[in-house]
């Protein structure tokens, strides 16, 4: 999905830690696990609602493992805009690994996990009782 629009041409690199320089034009490039349509609209959403002091988004594009983004604006540290982006990112991720693994593990190991649990509680209820002085 693409928001904005993208001013076609090479483009300076982003260096962490400096400020831009006033009205030149930055282009962010990141890869991710690969997203849905949905996904892909909601990240592109997210990234084009970022908001830094003197940035300006001029375009987002998000789609399938590939996330695309302009940024222009009068000098800014990149500090905020590279601790954002993790944060939107993340959390897709993050899903389509727990979706991955839900759909992964069998049935039986669902109804394990509980019974597991209780025994565990009751071997540690065991064994801090006998520390204690019990038997």
């Amino acid at each position: 999905m693409k928001i904005g629009t993208f001013i076609p041409g090479r483009f300076q690199p982003i260096v962490v830690g400096l400020t831009s320089v006033p009205h030149e034009v930055y282009e962010i490039h990141a890869e991710t696990t690969p997203m849905t349509t949905t996904q892909s609209a909601d990240v592109a959403v997210r990234l084009a609602a970022i908001h830094v002091e003197g940035m300006v988004v001029l375009g987002v594009e998000a789609e399938g493992p590939r996330v695309r983004m302009q940024v222009t604006g009068s000098p800014f540290t990149w500090a905020p805009l590279l601790a954002i982006l993790p944060a939107i990112i993340v959390p897709l991720m993050v899903l389509v690994v727990g979706v991955i693994i839900a759909l992964r593990i069998p049935d039986w190991a669902y109804a394990a996990l509980p019974l597991g649990a209780g025994l565990s509680i009751m071997l540690y209820l065991m064994y801090t009782a006998k520390s204690k002085g019990g038997k």
